[in-house]
C-alpha cells in the first residue's frame, strides 16, 4: 500500500476547471472529503455525521455545502465513490508495483554479483551498532525527532460518530 498520508496527486488545472462555481467553504469541504478518500484509499461512508465531521462543518453549514459537494460523488451501496480518485489510487498502486519489481530485480542482480565475487562483509556487529545508537550524542540528536510515523489509513469503521444536530463528535 502506498504511504497515503505523505502525498496525493492534485491536478490544479483539472480541479479548478471542475470546481469554479464552489464557494470557499464548499472548496474546503470538498478538499477535506477527497483527502479523507485518499487517506482511506477508497470510498467514504454516506453517513451525514461522518461527512460533517470530515468536513469540520456544523449541521447548518453542511446543509448548505452538501448539494454542491455531493455532485462530485456517486452513491453506491451506502458509500460515496469518486471515479477520479479511484483512478489515481489505481495508477499510484501500479506505479508503486512497477518500481518495487524493478528495485527487487536490481537488488537481486546486485546480491548475485556480490555473492559471486566472494566479497567480505564489513558491517558492524549488532552489539556495537546498538551501543552507538544509544550514545548520549545520538540521544540528543534524536530528541527533536517527534513526527508521527504511523501512516496507516484509519479504517472507516473506526471513524468517530457525530451528533447530527450539533456536529459534535460523540
Amino acid at each position: 500500500m502506498t504511504d497515503s498520508s505523505i502525498w496525493m496527486p492534485l491536478y490544479i488545472g483539472d480541479y479548478l476547471a471542475d470546481t469554479q462555481l464552489l464557494s470557499t467553504e464548499q472548496h474546503g469541504a470538498y478538499l477535506l472529503l477527497i483527502m479523507a478518500y485518499w487517506k482511506n484509499q477508497g470510498p467514504l461512508p454516506n453517513d451525514e455525521a461522518i461527512l460533517m465531521s470530515v468536513c469540520k462543518l456544523q449541521p447548518a453549514k453542511w446543509k448548505v455545502c452538501k448539494p454542491a459537494v455531493m455532485k462530485f460523488f456517486q452513491v453506491r451501496s451506502s458509500m460515496l465513490v469518486h471515479k477520479r480518485i479511484d483512478k489515481e489510487i489505481k495508477n499510484t498502486k501500479e506505479l508503486r508495483d512497477k518500481a518495487s519489481a524493478k528495485a527487487k530485480k536490481a537488488a537481486n542482480t546486485r546480491w548475485e554479483k556480490d555473492a559471486s565475487s566472494n566479497a567480505s562483509g564489513n558491517a558492524p556487529s549488532i552489539p556495537s551498532s546498538i551501543a552507538q545508537s544509544s550514545s548520549p550524542s545520538n540521544a540528543r540528536s534524536n530528541a527533536s525527532h517527534n513526527h508521527n510515523h504511523n501512516t496507516t489509513p484509519v479504517p472507516v469503521e473506526s471513524w468517530p460518530d457525530a451528533d447530527l444536530d450539533t456536529g459534535e463528535i460523540l
